[in-house]
């Protein structure tokens, strides 16, 4: 019965939704900034448009019916009442649902960090990610930030353990031997050297600068390892061992935003460490946002 009432104690938490908040903020800005670069590109119609009419969306009647630039509108309105916080439940279900089913017509384009993204979106739909910084919290207290009021905690735990799900996972599918030591570690280094998703030559690193993307390898792996750990960590409240668990967790966050800055920075991969660092701030609880 202690261990159930524990349990329980920890999803029926209510906390500041600072926290939700910047989440919500990050992720509809990773969205929006999206869908404008590409209708700055003139790509709406090849990547929303119909195959018959030499889009890449497959058998989608919606689609056609609304027509490509209709869709790619609803999406980027959806993404900008998410980011702002107007209507924020429907904004995000909108949201969700315009980019489910174009998962589904377009199967090929539908990576992991959309599946994640959608997951994240279904959770702030049922969440209070739109009581602060949100024009929803000024209609209802009249403060753009809100009143304070605490939501479920439960919201912020569940995209943390997603995090922790997907990261954990992506450690344990690296079981080429050259992500490891014994394999040369030389799993980054290829892959840099790969035109096709780099931004720029990296040839310059075959005359000894090979051996930092081996410890970043290393790195890269025993991170990802260690993922599921951190939500017992979180679990816990950080309560024993405050001091320490305040620093690893600094340098956990650290580790993980140089992790996709450097993606970022290097290789062409789209939304995805934009979005991954949206997330972050799930990873703080707001009692802890002031330190």
């Amino acid at each position: 019965m202690r261990v159930w009432r524990a349990w329980t104690a920890l999803w029926a938490e209510r906390e500041h939704p600072v926290s939700l908040g910047l989440v919500r903020i990050g992720l509809g800005l990773c969205v929006l900034v999206d869908a404008l670069v590409v209708r700055g590109l003139g790509l709406v119609h090849p990547l929303f448009g119909p195959e018959l009419e030499g889009g890449l969306v497959g058998a989608a009647p919606w689609v056609e019916s609304l027509g490509p630039g209709n869709v790619h509108g609803v999406l980027t309105l959806a993404a900008l009442g998410l980011t702002v916080g107007c209507f924020t439940r429907t904004s995000a279900l909108i949201l969700l649902g315009v980019w489910a089913q174009l998962g589904v017509a377009a199967p090929f384009a539908d990576r992991a960090v959309d599946l994640l993204a959608r997951d994240v979106l279904a959770v702030l739909a049922l969440s209070g990610a739109g009581a602060w910084a949100s024009v929803d919290a000024a209609w209802s207290t009249g403060s753009l930030w809100g009143d304070g009021r605490p939501v479920g905690a439960w919201a912020r735990r569940l995209i943390v353990a997603q995090l922790a799900l997907l990261y954990g996972g992506a450690g344990l599918t690296k079981v080429d031997a050259s992500w490891w030591p014994w394999g040369g570690a030389s799993a980054l280094f290829v892959v840099l050297q790969d035109p096709a998703v780099t931004r720029t030559s990296f040839a310059f690193l075959r005359d000894g600068g090979w051996r930092l993307t081996q410890v970043a390898t290393v790195v890269t792996v025993v991170w990802q390892l260690l993922w599921p750990l951190v939500v017992v960590w979180m679990a816990l409240g950080w309560t024993r061992f405050r001091r320490l668990g305040d620093r690893l967790h600094a340098v956990w966050l650290a580790v993980g935003l140089a992790f996709h800055l450097t993606l970022a920075a290097t290789m062409e991969l789209g939304l995805f460490p934009w979005c991954m660092m949206a997330l972050y701030p799930a990873l703080i609880a707001p009692r802890h946002l002031r330190r």
